[in-house]
């Protein structure tokens, strides 16, 4: 796999304010500045219909961070700045522990370069506009002496590929995570995604890509646990999840739900990655696990089993590929696919 993390920021509402997590933004994102204020709201979405954030009040960043190191990373996210000046502002960057190890900023001019600290390493020429939504790739290598960077803008090559860069700003050649950044005013973000580069199906620039949440839209093939109250699948059809307001529960092992899905906005373009959002607890009684399930043609493909805390989390899994024949996806088969999950024990 290659894909190691995407968000559309769509399933979710909350943020983070007051230096606290709100809703559901803290299952998915690991930490933020506790100076800064995060919102989640369709009026931040780059494209009509789903949800952005905004991240505003002081300079400082929401962070993802992982319990891998990772030497190529590749990441790509729609960004705006919707007052003020794009001009010196930090837009993302990598890190290792909380260090930075390089970032992709802008200088006085609203021209992006990269950056490790305050050191420009590399400098675009595109002046970027405030109230302008950009969609932004930042590949890496992480290395002392022999770092690579390379910067798309909306597809487009910004900042052709770089050699023998020092893109470090510890001892070690890797990053293990990434922040979004407030510089200044308000700065808005979309549609991110992030590759592993070293290794699996995706490892290079995917383009200006959207992050489309899919609902469940109808009951699918099999629908074996019970609900608690109304039918099955109306427990789950709602955009954000409702806590213990509707769910479905199983106590036995084996029984599995799948719906059918709400359709692309475009039977046409690229399919890159799938991936499966479960929003899932244990309640009362013995020790549960769960697997998200994927039916993209007549078999449940069982996905890698969780186990359940006694509160709710929100479980992912990124398939780059089909897991019916391996093959990459393609719109077709996502306009059959029907999604669920399965208790294992």
């Amino acid at each position: 796999m290659a894909v190691i993390f995407m968000d559309g920021f769509d399933s979710y509402t909350g943020g983070f304010a007051g230096g606290v997590f709100t809703g559901d933004m803290g299952k998915r994102w690991t930490s933020c500045a506790s100076n800064v204020q995060v919102s989640v709201a369709p009026a931040y979405a780059r494209v009509a219909g789903g949800q952005g954030i905004a991240i505003s009040a002081n300079n400082g960043a929401l962070s993802k961070t992982f319990g891998v190191n990772y030497t190529g990373l590749l990441l790509g996210v729609a960004f705006r700045k919707t007052s003020g000046t794009v001009a010196s502002a930090t837009i993302l960057s990598f890190f290792d522990g909380s260090t930075e190890q390089c970032s992709l900023r802008t200088n006085t001019s609203s021209v992006i370069t990269v950056n490790q600290g305050g050191t420009v390493k590399a400098t675009g020429s595109t002046v970027l506009s405030t109230n302008v939504w950009y969609y932004l790739e930042f590949k890496v290598t992480i290395h002392q002496s022999t770092g690579i960077a390379q910067v798309k803008l909306n597809g487009a090559a910004e900042i052709a590929s770089t050699g023998s860069l020092d893109l470090t700003g510890t001892a070690n050649n890797y990053a293990n995570g990434f922040g979004l950044h407030n510089y200044g005013t308000q700065q808005e973000f979309d549609d991110v995604y992030l590759l592993d580069t070293t290794a699996g199906t995706n490892t290079d620039f995917l383009g200006p890509v959207r992050a489309i949440t899919l609902l469940p839209a109808a009951p699918g093939t099999t629908t074996a646990w019970t609900p608690n109250g109304g039918t099955n699948y109306g427990c789950v059809s709602e955009p954000y999840q409702d806590g213990d307001t509707s769910f479905n529960q199983s106590s036995t092992a084996n029984q599995i739900d799948t719906f059918v899905t709400s359709d692309l906005p475009s039977a046409t373009g690229s399919v890159y990655a799938v991936q499966t959002i479960l929003t899932a607890r244990q309640d009362a009684g013995a020790a549960r696990t769960i697997a998200p399930v994927l039916r993209p043609a007549a078999t449940d493909r069982v996905g890698t089993t969780v186990a359940l805390s006694t509160t709710y989390q929100l479980l992912t899994q990124i398939y780059d590929l089909n897991p019916e024949d391996s093959a990459a996806w393609a719109t077709t088969d996502v306009a059959g696919l029907e999604i669920g999950y399965k208790l294992i024990s």
